[in-house]
């Protein structure tokens, strides 16, 4: 049998398989027919349907932040240098700080939203903020000292105006400042979301 002849048998039986229907073929010279007494070895496959696919889980709601309430400022410090305001800012307590307990010329760490934050106190009793940490090296500027309005970081000595984050002490990098207010005796630091 020629290799035209086998691939010929091999289609028509396939047929009968998956289409259940009696095939015919017309017998080459060279290919003897079957013989009706033999049984078709092949049985009939049944599709299997489709799988249908899995709904996706669904996605857990975002956390909003929870802000202090806004309400009418009894004392407002000058306001340091424009937070970011491209995503959103909210007025947020600094925890554990009580305006009336903060020695003036001190300078303590505040966590809001997972960012540090370094509180100024001054001494006519403003509040200032900025990161907490030094632009040159993450220097902990709440561990540095504080004379007038000017931080130094604990690390390097570089000095910067807490006013407005500018570095005083000859570099070109500056810490970036929120703006604070006193509102009802809670120290409130106006952040990015």
């Amino acid at each position: 049998m020629s290799r035209f002849g086998i691939r010929k048998k091999l289609k028509s039986t396939l047929k009968k398989a998956l289409l259940g229907e009696s095939a015919e073929t017309t017998p080459s010279p060279s290919m003897k027919p079957p013989a009706p007494s033999q049984p078709s070895s092949a049985k009939p496959v049944k599709a299997s349907p489709p799988p249908t696919p899995k709904p996706a889980p669904p996605k857990p709601a975002p956390k909003i932040p929870v802000a202090a309430p806004a309400a009418r400022a009894s004392s407002a410090s000058a306001s340091p240098g424009e937070p970011d305001r491209s995503e959103g800012t909210s007025w947020v307590q600094a925890a554990g700080v009580k305006p009336d307990e903060v020695v003036p010329g001190t300078v303590h760490a505040v966590q809001i939203f997972g960012k540090r934050y370094a509180l100024y106190k001054v001494e006519d009793g403003d509040f200032y903020a900025s990161l907490d940490g030094c632009p040159h090296a993450g220097g902990p500027l709440a561990e540095g000292e504080l004379d007038g309005f000017e931080v130094t970081c604990p690390f390097h000595s570089w000095t910067f105006d807490i006013r407005d984050g500018s570095c005083t002490s000859g570099g070109d990098m500056g810490v970036d400042c929120v703006t604070v207010k006193v509102v009802d005796e809670m120290v409130l630091l106006e952040v990015p979301l």
